[in-house]
């Protein structure tokens, strides 16, 4: 089951009706994408879906503020603390990491 509360403050404002600018709805989906990605391949062992997941964490882990699209800046756009979220991703790390380690063992 997705832990859907790293994404919870972005998606508040949606649910509670505020309106949302389309420029920030876009860059909203962005980020979205970007965690689902990783949570759909964060125990990926195939080839495609293990690179798929490290693009994720590198666009993650990238302090680049100049791309528009890049982490940092969709955060600033989006009022998020980027350590907020980086902590959230490190949270699926872990339990897809004890994930795949249960399924492994005998």
């Amino acid at each position: 089951m997705p832990d859907w509360t790293v994404w919870t403050p972005i998606s508040e404002g949606a649910e509670r009706g505020l309106p949302l600018q389309r420029e920030r709805r876009l860059l909203m989906a962005v980020l979205e994408d970007a965690i689902r990605t990783y949570q759909r391949y964060a125990c990926a062992h195939d080839q495609r879906g293990a690179t798929l997941r490290t693009q994720v964490e590198e666009w993650f882990a990238a302090d680049d503020c100049d791309w528009t699209f890049s982490f940092v800046a969709i955060c600033d756009a989006l009022g998020l603390e980027t350590s907020y979220v980086r902590a959230g991703i490190r949270r699926l790390r872990e339990r897809a990491e004890t994930a795949r380690r249960q399924e492994d063992a005998p």
